[in-house]
């Protein structure tokens, strides 16, 4: 039942992609169709992050659960022999976190349903061997299959105020994608994507990637992102909010300007960011039997997070530069992965996409508070302290987080079952209710921490 169910989906699909190419699809039109779903648990075992609604309490998320269950669906379609379409749907119950200013500090449930991919590939020649892929669309990328929660930094991170994300290697890119192969061992990738996730939204950025050896004994790979390149009304506005004419209200100057001296440094979100990768499969070198496939792997990334300093606040390159460097432990087929990561990013401010899009990090970690009769007293509508002084950075917190580490487990089952287990010091931010992660990192040193189990079953 579930399969015809499916396959009805499948075919209204392909009739739609047939009408918008405007072509009859060939006799040999396919579909193909998945479903799955999962159930994740995320523990959290310590962790200082305080609420805006209560910044006194910092460990109100020590010992707190998360728990997450997905379906998903998925359709491929071709309607010609060049010519394909996916579509991929994502709904989800979870029990996340309660809302910052809520004093309730149980987890609250939230249903929601959105798109994770909706493209049209093309390929460009013989159909088995493409001269050249074009994607349309909203598309999942991957150059770092290795990565299973630090780095894949050319598109999962921001400048100024510099970023990283935590996660597998894989982005969701809206935009244009033509790969190519020239000559054969070397990948070339260039993209022109729009910003859907962080504010500013809908800023177009150009990257392009260059991958050696994918597959071989070595992997090299190097890239470059101009991080909004083009700025959209949204952006603009977002960047000059704080503008009235030509003049900046003086109360608001330092969100998007650093002056000394007399000198006004103005900054933007715009940058251009740096990426270089390596991956050594030490595997394909000895060669051995009892290894498993992901066995051996040495791998490593650096990025920087804008090449341009500003005065201010970006005077230092190498506080924008993440590195990271990740190993699999052999387990002789015990484990399909057995993964060890870890990762410095010496930035001196919250590693937080700004909500407003502003391009200075100007909040602190610490807070303004007053005591009356030695209580405590913090406004709770704006607690968090400015940075006034930029050089001191953002409170003791954004130096005690420089250093990161993952440890991952994961083992299929004839195919379709997948059993996997993170135990982390990363980038944890969590769900939001539309089903996006949020701007805030949850943990601060390498001694806060969580675990997390995720079962995963492909139905078909």
């Amino acid at each position: 039942m579930r399969r015809s169910i499916v396959r009805v989906v499948a075919m209204v699909v392909l009739g739609q992609v047939a009408v918008f190419s405007q072509v009859e699809p060939d006799q040999d039109a396919s579909v193909s169709a998945n479903m799955a779903v999962s159930y994740e648990l995320t523990h959290i075992v310590n962790s200082s992050y305080a609420r805006a609604g209560d910044v006194t309490n910092d460990n109100w998320l020590d010992n707190y659960f998360l728990q997450t269950i997905s379906s998903y669906m998925i359709v491929e379609a071709k309607v010609r022999e060049k010519l394909r379409m996916h579509v991929k749907f994502l709904g989800a119950l979870m029990f996340t976190l309660p809302d910052e200013a809520s004093p309730n500090g149980s987890p609250v449930k939230y249903v929601f349903g959105n798109m994770r991919g909706a493209y049209l590939s093309y390929a460009f020649g013989e159909a088995a061997n493409p001269a050249a892929d074009l994607t349309i669309g909203y598309f999942p990328f991957n150059y770092s299959p290795e990565t299973r929660a630090l780095g894949a930094y050319l598109f999962k991170s921001g400048t100024y105020p510099g970023y990283v994300m935590s996660g597998d290697g894989e982005a969701r890119l809206a935009g244009i994608h033509l790969a190519t192969r020239l000559p054969e061992i070397i990948y070339h990738d260039l993209f022109f994507t729009t910003e859907i996730d962080i504010w500013p939204v809908y800023d177009m950025s150009l990257s392009y990637l260059a991958r050696y050896g994918v597959g071989e004994v070595l992997e090299i790979n190097a890239g470059a992102m101009f991080y909004r390149l083009l700025r959209t009304y949204q952006g603009y506005r977002a960047y000059r909010q704080t503008f009235i004419g030509d003049v900046v209200l003086s109360d608001n100057l330092e969100k998007v300007a650093f002056v000394e001296d007399g000198d006004t440094t103005w900054y933007s979100k715009s940058g251009v960011k740096l990426m270089g990768r390596a991956c050594l499969d030490i595997n394909k070198i000895v060669k051995s039997s009892r290894l498993g496939e992901n066995d051996l792997k040495l791998y490593a990334e650096a990025a920087v997070l804008g090449v341009k300093n500003y005065t201010g606040y970006y005077e230092d390159i190498f506080e924008r530069i993440p590195l990271m460097v990740g190993f699999n432990v052999p387990t002789f087929g015990l484990l399909d992965v057995l993964a060890v990561e870890g990762e410095y990013y010496g930035s001196p401010y919250k590693n937080d996409a700004d909500p407003r899009g502003a391009p200075v990090p100007y909040e602190s970690h610490e807070y303004e508070y007053m005591l009356f009769n030695e209580e405590v007293i913090v406004d709770s509508d704006d607690p968090y302290k400015t940075l006034t002084d930029v050089r001191a950075g953002a409170g003791q917190k954004a130096k005690d987080d420089n250093f990161r580490w993952a440890l991952w487990a994961e083992k299929t089952i004839k195919d379709r079952f997948t059993i996997s287990a993170k135990v982390a010091s990363d980038h944890l931010r969590v769900l939001r209710s539309d089903g996006e992660y949020d701007s805030h990192e949850r943990l601060f040193s390498p001694t806060e921490w969580y675990w997390q189990l995720r079962l995963f079953a492909s139905i078909f």
